[in-house]
């Protein structure tokens, strides 16, 4: 038996995954301003919470991996934010509430995400060797969850989710 190892990406890989999630969030900002954009208001604003998903997800891959791998946890709070807008974006949509019921793992697994990646966060800045690290991660944590916040409330209003 042989073991495989896993290839580390280049830098260029990574830099272009966190310009292509940037590129995504940019344009899901946008969309969500224009909400006539794409002729539908309903569209537009699921179009916008999907790059909103895939460039949050993509951004705390590619960050992680720009680490060595080792997750500071915006990862996980990107892909649980990620799947709390799908959950949000179905809610809205469905009827059923047998559908409602499936898609309840969905959000379990968005706010297990959501709350583990904030958790790693704020472990990651306890951690800190000295205060200069420490004054570097602390504003770096709070915009995370700050835009994490943002971006939920915003999506989940429009989509009269939250009222």
């Amino acid at each position: 038996m042989s073991s495989k190892k896993k290839d580390k990406p280049s830098k260029k890989i990574i830099i272009d995954g966190i310009g292509l999630s940037i590129a995504m969030i940019i344009a899901a900002v946008f969309l969500y301003l224009t909400p006539s954009y794409l002729g539908s208001e309903i569209v537009t604003i699921i179009i916008s919470s999907i790059l909103v998903s895939f460039g949050i997800s993509g951004l705390g891959m590619s960050l992680t991996e720009l680490n060595n791998g080792e997750s500071i946890g915006i990862d996980r709070l990107g892909l649980g934010v990620a799947m709390l807008i799908i959950w949000g974006i179905v809610y809205y949509f469905s009827q059923y509430i047998w559908l409602n019921w499936a898609l309840l793992i969905v959000l379990g697994i968005g706010l297990f995400g959501t709350a583990t990646g904030i958790t790693i966060l704020f472990v990651n800045v306890l951690s800190s060797k000295s205060k200069r690290e420490a004054a570097i991660k602390i504003p770096v944590a709070l915009i995370q969850i700050a835009t994490t916040i943002v971006a939920l409330y915003e999506i989940f209003t429009k989509l009269k989710i939250f009222k």
